[in-house]
């Protein structure tokens, strides 16, 4: 954490050949964050490797923080209620911008919420 009380993350997207895209992901994304992600990429092939780079613990989007019953390890284990929301943007944001290969900069910083 900075000065600032934020936290930058690396993603990285690269294309592999003409047919893969992969895209680099510092936690857990639960599948409502991961999935349309996933499809926002482009390639026949789209990889989505989570846990790389580093591990901020799991990304969960902030309509469904806290709503499910018994599941307190995620929330528990996750940066902040907001961080899945913002993370997704910066990738969205990205991902509209170029299909060529690119680092995606710092990503996501956490700030007060």
């Amino acid at each position: 954490m900075d000065d600032k009380k934020q936290v930058s993350v690396d993603l990285k997207y690269a294309h592999i050949g003409k047919d893969v895209s992969l895209l680099t992901f510092p936690g857990e994304a639960l599948s409502r964050l991961g999935l349309p992600i996933k499809h926002e990429m482009d390639g026949k092939y789209k990889l989505f490797v989570g846990l790389a780079n580093a591990s901020y613990g799991y990304f969960i989007p902030s309509d469904e923080f806290g709503k499910i019953p018994g599941r307190n390890t995620e929330e528990m284990f996750s940066m902040d209620k907001y961080a899945a929301d913002e993370i997704k943007q910066a990738i969205d944001l990205k991902l509209k911008k170029s299909n060529e290969p690119s680092s995606l900069g710092d990503g996501y910083s956490k700030g007060d919420h």
